[in-house]
This record gives structure tokens, sequence and C-alpha cells, in this order.
């Protein structure tokens, strides 16, 4: 069957972890109550081994939903949603894994608790987490590159007069009030802003590739591109807040600093294509660092000062100024914020020595596994989507 989230007042967690954890916490305080030496080492064990199974399960169900989307078409609504649970969920498995940690050394026999070592829980987390956070990022610059996508189609070289902001811009903006407010309703404070950096470094230089993609253009479309990307920032600056109430619609100066910084090397570009020809080259070293020779060359072409070489292909120039962008998107590796868990699960692993069930340790170690190995099972059905 298809799971359900486990959802508390903050954020949603898989409610498959919820269960992994009170099949570990039945079978841990029975086993204390029977022995608290080797047996109870060998158990623990079996716990590291049954999360990290869990780990590699919901990191197989991202890398699929990546694989289903790749290149062409973003996640739905729904799974994306779906991702930033994993990530929640990850979040708290590391923290309760952690205390168990702290639970089993309390009790086992001093001569063995430095062989508790639950690590490898952390690494294949992390894992799980850089996978999920990198499609969510992904699957928004995708939505974000079909808003952008007329630019390169647009008659720039004819514009004779500047107005009001171009409709790729309110493109963009719809692309971010259909697509946040269901992500940061869902993730913790701390890998939302950490979504939203991202997304912010990466936008501008695939702005940038967009804008490079256009043959020609005359002044006043310089003009209004830099219109259209004063916009663009604007609207970016609002991506943490986007939905929230004015009063709610706080950003803070580090993320103000990013998209500040980011849309001006877009900007730089731009005025170096207002510039008297004779200064265009000077202006370029000026104004736009790391510049190279193809890039030069593209803003001397779309100045009409040279002719485009036939063996230049101007769509892949453009793409590969924006690989720089895609990249930042990969390797997340931020550290989890702890305190974002499933308020029902998030009970001290101290309070294990509670009253015990009818279940016995082996049908409790049992239904573990059998839960572990459905994840593998089941695929995406493992895991679904309330709206």
């Amino acid at each position: 069957g298809e799971e359900e989230e486990e959802e508390e007042e903050e954020h949603p967690v898989l409610i498959s972890v919820g269960k992994i954890f009170l099949y570990i916490k039945r079978s841990l305080t029975q086993c204390e109550a029977v022995d608290t030496g080797e047996t109870l080492l060998h158990l623990s064990k079996a716990f590291q081994d049954t999360l990290i199974l869990y780990a590699e399960g919901i990191h197989k169900h991202v890398l699929e939903v990546s694989r289903n989307r790749s290149g062409a078409k973003a996640m739905t609504a729904a799974e994306e949603k779906t991702v930033g649970v994993i990530i929640n969920t990850c979040e708290y498995t590391s923290e309760t894994a952690q205390q168990l940690q702290i639970s089993v050394v309390k009790v086992i026999d001093p001569a063995l608790a430095p062989q508790v070592q639950y690590e490898g829980i952390g690494d294949c987390l992390d894992e799980a987490t850089d996978a999920a956070v990198t499609a969510l990022l992904n699957s928004i610059l995708l939505k974000l590159d079909q808003a952008m996508a007329p630019v390169a189609k647009m008659k720039w070289a004819e514009m004779d007069q500047v107005g009001d902001q171009s409709g790729y811009v309110g493109a963009v903006q719809e692309v971010l009030k259909q697509t946040v407010p269901p992500l940061r309703d869902v993730l913790s404070s701390s890998f939302f802003s950490a979504l939203c950096d991202k997304c912010a470094a990466a936008f501008f230089p695939r702005v940038q590739g967009h804008i490079l993609k256009v043959r020609r253009v005359s002044s006043d479309a310089v003009q209004q591109l830099l219109l259209d990307v004063h916009a663009l920032k604007t609207v970016m600056l609002s991506l943490p807040t986007v939905g929230l109430p004015k009063d709610k619609a706080k950003v803070s100066k580090t993320f103000t600093s990013l998209v500040t910084a980011e849309s001006g090397k877009v900007e730089s570009v731009l005025k170096v294509l207002l510039s008297e020809n004779d200064q265009i080259e000077h202006n370029f070293n000026a104004l736009i660092k790391g510049g190279d020779k193809a890039q030069l060359q593209r803003v001397l072409e779309m100045k009409g000062v040279i002719q485009a070489k036939q063996a230049f292909d101007v769509v892949e120039a453009g793409a590969a100024l924006t690989e720089s962008a895609r990249a930042a998107g990969y390797g997340f590796t931020e550290k989890m914020a702890s305190g974002v868990t499933s308020g029902s699960l998030r009970q001290g692993l101290d309070s294990m020595r509670g009253a015990v069930g009818s279940m016995s340790m082996s049908s409790t170690v049992g239904m573990m596994s059998s839960t572990v190995k459905n994840l593998s099972d089941t695929g995406v059905k493992t895991f679904s989507n309330k709206d």
C-alpha cells in the first residue's frame, strides 16, 4: 500500500520512520530486560543495519524521481512535496539515531560500549539529503528556464522603445508563486533558506545565458533588458517570502546581498552592451570579472561590431555560460538543522524502559526487516503525497 505522512504542526515526516523506531524501542526494551551483553550488542548492530537500509531506500526513491524527470520535465507539486518530506525524514532519522546510540551505550555492558557506533547511518542520510535537495533545486530551475525561454526568441534587434517589463518576468514570478509556498510549508527553515540561496545563486547566471543567446540587440533593447533584470531582481528578492503577509515578509541581509551581487553581474554585461563600439573591450574587462574571449565575442556579435563566425554556435555559448549555475545545485552538504521532527515521534529514547507490549523480540525484529524490505519492493508506491 501507499505510505502516508506522519504530520505535526510544523513539519511532516514519513510515517514509516515512526514505525521503524517503534519496533526499535520495543526490541531494545525487551533485550535490556534479558541481556545487556553480547545479545544487546548484536541487536544494536541490527538497528544500525536497519536504519542504513532505510536511508538507502529513500535515497533510491529520490534518484528514481530525478531520473524519471531528468532534463525535460520538472517534478509535479506532489513529487516536490514528497521530496521535501524525505528531507525532513532524513533529519529526524539522523537526530533520533544519535539518541538511540546514547540510550544503548547507557544500558550495555561498559566493556562493549565502544563498539556501539552509528556513524554509517549519518553518511547514508547525508547522501539521501543531498540528492533530495538537488532534485528540488533542479525542478525549480527547470520551471524558471521554461519561463525564460521567450527571451531568445524576441525581436530585440528591432526594438525601438522601452516599455513595461517583458512578459517573461511575470512568468518567472508565477513559477515562484506556485512552487515556493508549498515547499516553505514542508521544509524546515534551515533547509528552505539554503534552497532559496542556491536557487538565487543559480538563477541569474541562467538569465545571463538566456540573454547571450540573443543574436542582435538594439540600444533600446538593452535598456529594456536592464529594466527586466531589475524586475527579476525584485522578484527573486521575494523568493523566501512569496505568498506571506507583509508583516511576515522579512528577507535576510545575506540573501539580499546574494541576489544583488548575482543580478549585478548580469547588469554588468548589459552595461557593456550599451558602450560605444570602441569602448566595449575596455568596459568588458573592467566590469566583467573572469570574462573570457568567447563571452567578449558574443557581446561584440550582439552589438553588430563583428559578424558571427560560422563555427560559433550561439546556443551552445549561452548554455556554457550557465554551467557554473547548474553546478550550484549539486553536492548540497549543509549540516542538518536540529529541532525539526514530528512531535509525536520526538520522545527521548531514555523513556524506553516503559511498558513492554505483547510482541516478542523476534517478531519485532522481523517486522523491522519486513518494513525495510517493503521500501525496496514497493519503490515509488512506498511514498504518498497528501495535498
